[in-house]
């Protein structure tokens, strides 16, 4: 980061610190005057769009922004909340956007505003350590300051990426994980890096406990988490049900909900996540947020790049565009450049 931009972060940095003192002293007038202040130092649709949005939820004296934000200050430690909002809104969106945009016009291909890696299934030859700080370097370079990952249940797993992601200081990471991949040491080391946010499976209510029992070392840890499900023609309901949407609500530290498309075949229950999901932006029932994961960073990409550049770096290499299960054999980012898959897979079309 550039030192003007280093500039513009720290006042961000003043900003939000008084927001949240605001916010501790009389929550609704400090929520309100937070959201007015962004408003008016926001640029651009995007921001104008995010922050009208905000302002008519707020008009409502029921809405669930108060009590998430009042959730999220009383039990999210306040450096990691203010590191995770500024990352995500200026670094990624304001200032890593600026960098893509102009890197795009210079090389003719698009540039995702985040990495997904999936390591989901794991195997002898996994990218290492040293490949996975060289590609967060890269991504970097060009703008990327973002980075999601999907892991299973390994805690060691989680523990050597959370390695990695702690030296990194300008980005914000998200990862997926099932709640037996969190542990108490895990935990610790999330909540001191300030710049990661757990993302706890939740797929089925037979997993409560083991969700419940995660969820209660992130909180005693005071991290900024949140909960996803996949969702298919099958379980869809359940994970639109209130008896899902309510556990998750017994759970004070939770930030939002993501929900990831597995495959829908049904023309009926492509309609329902779709209303639910244009719903849930103003409902007033829960809170915590509620977004889709593939159409919330087609939205970033589309406001960034104009177009979709959906990509995501399998455990072993391998390259997937569109979605995480759309892999592309021929392209492993071990014998490809990350500028050179973008080129071959992301021409752009559009300004």
């Amino acid at each position: 980061m550039d030192k003007s931009a280093k500039i513009t972060y720290a006042m961000i940095e003043v900003a939000i610190e008084k927001g949240m003192r605001d916010i501790e002293d009389n929550t609704r007038r400090g929520i309100r005057n937070l959201v007015d202040l962004g408003s008016n130092l926001s640029q651009g649709r995007f921001y104008e769009d995010l922050f009208r949005m905000a302002q008519q939820m707020l008009s409502n004296e029921n809405s669930p922004l108060y009590d998430l934000t009042r959730n999220m200050i009383r039990y999210v430690d306040h450096e990691l909340l203010k590191n995770i909002v500024i990352k995500l809104a200026y670094t990624c969106w304001t200032y890593g956007a600026q960098r893509i945009r102009e890197y795009e016009k210079q090389h003719g291909y698009n540039v995702p505003w985040t990495l997904v890696f999936d390591f989901r299934q794991e195997s002898e030859d996994m990218l290492s350590a040293g490949e996975l700080r060289e590609l967060l370097n890269e991504g970097e370079s060009i703008g990327i300051y973002c980075g999601m990952f999907f892991l299973k249940d390994n805690p060691q797993l989680l523990a050597d990426l959370l390695t990695v992601l702690s030296e990194n200081e300008e980005g914000v990471f998200f990862v997926f994980a099932a709640p037996a991949a969190i542990t108490w040491d895990n935990a610790r080391v999330i909540g001191a890096s300030k710049n990661t946010v757990p993302v706890l499976h939740l797929q089925s209510l037979a997993e409560r406990q083991s969700y419940l029992e995660a969820a209660k070392v992130l909180t005693e840890n005071k991290c900024l988490f949140a909960t996803y499900g996949e969702y298919n023609d099958d379980n869809l309901p359940l994970l639109l049900s209130s008896r899902y949407l309510n556990l998750v609500k017994t759970v004070k530290g939770v930030g939002f909900i993501t929900l990831r498309s597995q495959q829908l075949n049904k023309a009926e229950n492509i309609n329902l996540i779709n209303n639910f999901i244009t719903s849930a932006k103003t409902a007033t029932r829960y809170p915590f947020l509620i977004i889709d994961f593939y159409d919330e960073i087609a939205h970033v990409d589309r406001t960034i790049s104009v177009e979709d550049c959906f990509l995501a770096i399998q455990g072993n290499g391998q390259i997937a565009v569109k979605t995480m299960d759309n892999r592309l054999p021929q392209l492993n980012i071990r014998t490809h450049s990350l500028q050179a898959i973008m080129e071959k897979t992301m021409p752009k079309i559009s300004y």
